[in-house]
């Protein structure tokens, strides 16, 4: 864990620090030494806020205190190497992110799939149908975990075993509705991740989703909107979208359809290509995906003992125990090579027990 999250959590409090310079001060040194400085680090106006500012001194403490009792979730600061590269180069990208599992070479590959929560039939299965055919090609599928077009998106990769991200509009430990319990328990059986850029003890609220949305975009390649109203939340992704520089697709619908508006007008407007099946899209990445993927595990390969106990468990489903009496190697070595082979996508954890994924 980076050392300067307590830094950001404590001046990203005060009302007049805008973000360049929490980053500008998180690299002067520590809380104390900032503070022991102030006078001199901070203008008039940052001083002011400073002491006007009513600070929750104990912030910091309470985010540790949770991921110290929940080490399934972690936090990391923008500093740190695992922060993805792609949502530094958004405007004003989010200065920490909790996660549960964590961020893959692959997700370079990140591909977004949004739309309405009051989804057509027709527009589950062109979001399925979508999230399938794109994750077949190698592009993990990112979306926001709700009802609707989220819940399809998702569902797409994990029906086929396949890595899916997910972006909450509340606290990482929060379920905001019933789609979320499902989708949790299915994301991250199929090593995938969970993202929140609020604190875990934050419900969603009005605020939370844009923010959610534009983190979304963000962390992705191009945006394909599947089904969506006028006023639909994913219109807002979409914006987002295209202030960030990213490829924006929408399908469209029929006319006079409530539920076609928004991506018939992105179309209109000329905003979103129009697609009718996914190589529509991946014409505009031809550079990067070239051929359809049947298995995932073509993209790592094991090699010495880690090979051994993946040929294994993708036979016997076996527990740690049973690995270290099979290859006579200690249980902290057993543990790191499952930790790898887990990471990799390459095996799922059932309880005590290990399993290969079903191809």
């Amino acid at each position: 864990m980076d050392s300067r999250i307590e830094t950001i959590l404590f001046l990203e409090q005060i009302k007049n620090f805008k973000q360049n310079r929490i980053i500008e001060l998180c690299n002067f040194g520590s809380l104390s030494d900032i503070l022991e400085n102030k006078e001199l680090l901070f203008n008039k106006k940052e001083l002011q806020s400073y002491h006007e500012s009513n600070f929750d001194f104990s912030l910091y403490d309470e985010a540790m205190d949770f991921l110290v009792k929940n080490d399934e979730f972690q936090i990391i600061s923008i500093f740190d190497e695992e922060y993805p590269s792609q949502l530094k180069e958004i405007h004003f990208p989010p200065l920490y992110l909790y996660l549960q599992g964590g961020f893959l070479e692959r997700d370079r590959l990140s591909f977004a799939i949004v739309g309405s929560r009051d989804v057509s039939i027709q527009g589950r299965a062109i979001t399925r149908t979508f999230s399938i055919d794109l994750s077949e090609r190698g592009f993990v599928i990112v979306s926001g975990m709700a009802f609707g077009v989220d819940y399809e998106a998702h569902r797409g990769c994990t029906d086929f075993s396949r890595r899916t991200i997910g972006v909450l509009g509340n606290g990482i430990s929060k379920n905001s509705n019933v789609a979320n319990e499902d989708l949790r328990d299915r994301i991250m059986s199929n090593n995938g991740l969970i993202i929140s850029p609020f604190h875990p003890w934050v419900s969603a609220c009005r605020y939370t989703f844009p923010i959610r949305n534009r983190i979304i975009s963000g962390l992705s390649m191009g945006v394909l909107v599947t089904e969506a109203r006028h006023k639909s939340g994913s219109l807002i992704t979409a914006e987002y979208a295209i202030d960030q520089n990213r490829e924006l697709f929408a399908c469209p619908g029929r006319i006079g359809d409530v539920n076609s508006e928004g991506c018939n007008y992105l179309i209109r407007s000329s905003k979103a290509k129009m697609v009718l099946d996914v190589n529509d899209i991946l014409v505009e990445f031809e550079y990067l995906v070239t051929e359809k993927k049947e298995d995932m595990i073509e993209m790592y390969i094991p090699e010495g003992v880690e090979k051994k106990i993946f040929e294994y468990i993708r036979k016997n489903d076996a527990t740690p125990d049973q690995l270290v009496e099979e290859f006579n190697i200690s249980l902290s070595e057993i543990m790191g090579y499952l930790f790898n082979l887990e990471m990799e996508g390459l095996i799922i954890k059932n309880g005590i027990s290990y399993s290969g994924k079903p191809v």
